[in-house]
């Protein structure tokens, strides 16, 4: 399974309440950092596979 592919099963698709769209604070950091942190660092990552799409074999963002 893709590091992508991991993170958009694991978001939180509730639609009611404040977590939706966001994760689990289940890392090692979680305690300090708790869902915001969790939260962010997993939409970074994901930031980085879509602006390197190319790079990672996938498809760039201009193509149909």
């Amino acid at each position: 399974m893709k590091m992508k592919d991991a993170l958009i099963k694991n978001q939180n698709k509730r639609t009611d309440g404040d977590k939706w769209g966001s994760w689990e604070p289940l890392d090692r950091w979680s305690p300090k950092g708790g869902r915001v942190y969790a939260t962010a660092i997993n939409c970074l990552t994901l930031e980085v596979y879509y602006r390197y799409a190319s790079d990672f074999g996938g498809r760039k963002t201009d193509e149909k």
